[in-house]
């Protein structure tokens, strides 16, 4: 629900900077995560892996580019932008740990 928020508040005027510190990687992290789940759903664990870790990497560039440059400064920044960057980090990086073991 909150990255359906994101898609929506891109929109407004008041979305600011902070859209532009997601920017391109957004999209670029959509693909990977699709192409991710569907190497894992067809049971190619090792490629599926490593397109974890390229999800990975892009999520957490986003993660920092959000927390070092573009501070929040309202609360539908908080909720659609910074929230669910670092709720989808959180869930990638716990799930790249799961899917080498």
């Amino acid at each position: 629900m909150l990255l359906i928020g994101y898609g929506v508040y891109q929109f407004f005027d008041n979305s600011g900077d902070a859209i532009h510190g997601v920017g391109w990687r957004f999209a670029l992290l959509a693909v990977l995560n699709s192409i991710f789940i569907h190497t894992y759903v067809t049971r190619h664990f090792i490629v599926a892996f490593i397109f974890s870790l390229f999800g990975l990497s892009v999520v957490s560039s986003i993660y920092y580019s959000l927390k070092r440059h573009y501070a929040a400064r309202s609360v539908p920044d908080v909720l659609f932008v910074h929230l669910p960057v670092s709720l989808w980090h959180g869930t990638k990086t716990i799930k790249s740990i799961l899917c080498f073991v």
